[in-house]
């Protein structure tokens, strides 16, 4: 599981707070701030889809 975040680049949405805030309450979820717009860490959020999925496989596998 992980969290993405989306308009980290919208100054006016107090992200920079709300992100904060967001983190103290993952209790250890991996949380990743992006933009969609200016492409920020997309390239992060589908390596760590394809790391997720491919753990998740690995268990899969396990159970046969």
């Amino acid at each position: 599981m992980m969290i993405a975040v989306n308009k980290a680049d919208r100054a006016y949405t107090q992200f920079n707070q709300k992100f904060s805030m967001l983190k103290k309450r993952a209790n250890g979820v991996p949380i990743l701030p992006i933009s969609a717009k200016e492409g920020t860490n997309l390239e992060v959020l589908l390596e760590t889809i394809k790391e997720i999925v491919d753990q998740e496989k690995a268990k899969t596998e396990l159970l046969k």
